[in-house]
């Protein structure tokens, strides 16, 4: 097989569909500083289905998650104005049961400790892996319906 040619990304949305049966269409939030890793998370959720904002400080986040709900946060743990899991609390009083999946580029054993107990329901170490991050929003989708 080789490159499909005038594909679009409701094409792909089709083969999703058939691929995963129904999409339970998600509200997702990724919060980070690296614009690329943010566009391609966002391609790829959209891709999916699912609708997606974007923001890269802490600030602007909270200011969405006043005016939104949001099925899933995407939080990256070193933002330009304060550290992610400082964040978390502050978005759990927002919504009942975030989902948040804390991502980090610079990994340690203490912050992985120090994330966890915000209560993240998955820790993701930078680069993304594609197939894990899929699962996770395939699972949290089907969970939605």
């Amino acid at each position: 097989m080789g490159t499909q040619i005038g594909r679009s990304a409701s094409d792909d949305k089709v083969t999703d569909r058939l691929y995963y049966g129904e999409i339970n269409s998600l509200e997702i939030l990724i919060v980070g500083k690296n614009i690329v890793t943010a566009e391609w998370i966002a391609q790829f959720s959209e891709n999916c289905g699912h609708q997606v904002d974007f923001v890269s400080t802490g600030k602007d986040a909270l200011r969405k998650a006043d005016a939104k709900s949001f099925d899933l946060v995407l939080l990256d743990i070193f933002l330009p104005d304060t550290k992610g899991y400082e964040l978390i609390p502050e978005l759990k009083r927002a919504w009942p049961e975030p989902k948040i999946i804390a991502m980090t580029d610079s990994n340690s054993r203490e912050l992985e400790l120090k994330v966890r107990k915000e209560g993240v329901i998955y820790y993701m170490i930078k680069p993304v892996n594609t197939i894990c991050l899929e699962k996770i929003i395939k699972y949290i989708s089907d969970k939605k319906a």
